[in-house]
């Protein structure tokens, strides 16, 4: 510790600053079955997360049904798309889970108390997304459980985290807060195109940035996406209409609910918050919750309630299917996947000897792990600085100024993604070309 990447990364310094929880559990797996079997990592955490729900359902008496909802919680199509790579995402939620209903019993007995504190300690050294919705969490929860020691709980943790590797806290810390305030300048291209709305080879017409709309077309869609990601919170409101639960786990579940829906709407429509990622990636961590507390009352349910829990279970399988088709075959939309085109040309490159320049950027990943190459892309760690703001969330100088100042050597380009002709590059000529994949010479010239 830490983490020290080889030198693949052109943007960033070696020495990574992320949380590096989710790395060291990696590395504790044999390599050759992570090598083999990094597909099923994600799902055998996501299943440990949703256990935990299972947990809660068996312990009220109600197995069959927590069953059920496991079930329905794979079939949850939000997350299908969020964890389709290897990710810390599912790592971050499975802590967040088990930090939660651990601190929950911990308030009656300081046993579950002790638990859930390495618990919120790894969180916060395994991902930052999860440990940001812990801080909306904690007083919502206070105030639905009518119990100050949440708000307690942030505070104790960051403490813990500082007594325990305090020089690794504040680079970690200073890291979140360097990527928080990059984004929080420039959110407003979040998604963007990096060629078409670049301004230098700008079409004009391509608006595709995430906040491309503040009007009430945003509101519109915010709304689809709440409902996308967790149909089941339509009959848990039609519940609450009717009934007011008033039971400690029901006003735990709430509470914990309504934190992630609230965490998710600041962060989207509040400018001053989106510095601190997707409002809608937050969603995620309010299903366990929706289908605990759903299983616990579902036999209080009369025929419209359940007429509505009917749908919202139709509905998702029927997103389930579309999804899962849609992955499994490759759309023209979907750029920049491993392939054996794709590794044709990586296999071109030298480590030590060749720079690459990848569009889109986030090839960048693959090429440096399968090629180890060094690739013109960061972002991972704390060097998010002015020269990363010339490449991301847009090029702001033309390809030819990028190889004279960093010397790089190839361009490597997913044509479904951009043109050479859209780059203008002088020789419009690949040195070789595979399926959608374009792999170009950059001769160095002085920056204009």
């Amino acid at each position: 510790m830490p983490i020290r990447l080889p030198p693949v990364y052109i943007l960033e310094k070696p020495e990574q600053w992320y949380p590096p929880g989710f790395f060291i559990l990696c590395a504790f797996i044999p390599q050759r079955w992570l090598d083999r079997y990094f597909w099923a990592l994600n799902h055998v955490i996501d299943l440990l997360t949703v256990g935990i729900g299972f947990a809660l359902c068996a312990s009220a008496g109600l197995p069959a049904l927590g069953a059920f909802a496991v079930v329905v919680y794979a079939l949850a199509p939000g997350l299908i798309l969020e964890y389709a790579n290897l990710t810390t995402r599912p790592f971050g939620a499975l802590l967040l889970t088990a930090f939660l209903v651990l601190a929950f019993y911990g308030m009656e007995d300081w046993r579950f108390a002790v638990a859930a504190a390495p618990a919120g300690l790894i969180l916060l050294y395994s991902h930052k997304l999860s440990s940001q919705q812990l801080w909306f969490a904690a007083p919502v929860l206070a105030l639905m459980t009518a119990d100050w020691r949440w708000v307690v709980w942030p505070f104790l943790l960051y403490l813990l985290a500082l007594a325990l590797w305090p020089r690794g806290f504040w680079r970690i810390v200073r890291a979140h807060a360097i990527t928080v305030r990059f984004w929080d300048r420039y959110w407003p291209l979040l998604g963007a195109h990096a060629v078409r709305q670049s301004s230098i080879y700008s079409d004009g017409k391509t608006r595709i940035q995430f906040y491309h709309d503040d009007g009430w077309r945003d509101v519109v869609q915010f709304g689809k996406d709440l409902l996308h990601q967790n149909y089941f919170v339509v009959p848990l409101v039609g519940f609450l209409i009717l009934r007011r639960p008033t039971a400690p786990m029901d006003m735990f579940l709430l509470g914990w609910i309504l934190s992630v829906y609230l965490a998710a709407t600041l962060i989207h429509f509040v400018h001053a918050l989106r510095g601190i990622g997707l409002g809608r990636q937050y969603l995620k961590f309010a299903l366990v919750p929706t289908l605990v507390f759903l299983v616990l009352h579902v036999s209080e349910f009369d025929l419209p309630l359940m007429a509505i829990l009917s749908a919202a279970a139709v509905l998702e399988a029927r997103q389930y299917v579309l999804i899962a088709r849609n992955l499994r075959r490759e759309q023209p939309g979907q750029v920049g996947r491993s392939s054996v085109e794709l590794q044709s040309l990586v296999d071109i490159f030298s480590p030590g000897v060749h720079r690459v320049m990848c569009l889109p950027a986030h090839l960048s990943d693959l090429v440096a792990y399968s090629g180890r190459v060094a690739t013109y892309w960061g972002g991972h760690s704390e060097d998010f600085d002015e020269r990363l703001a010339a490449f991301l969330p847009v090029l702001c100088r033309r390809i030819e100024d990028y190889a004279a100042e960093d010397g790089l050597t190839h361009l490597l380009i997913d044509q479904r993604y951009v043109t050479a002709e859209e780059l203008q590059l002088p020789n419009k000529h690949p040195l070789k070309q595979a399926g959608n994949y374009a792999l170009f010479s950059l001769a160095p010239r002085k920056p204009s």
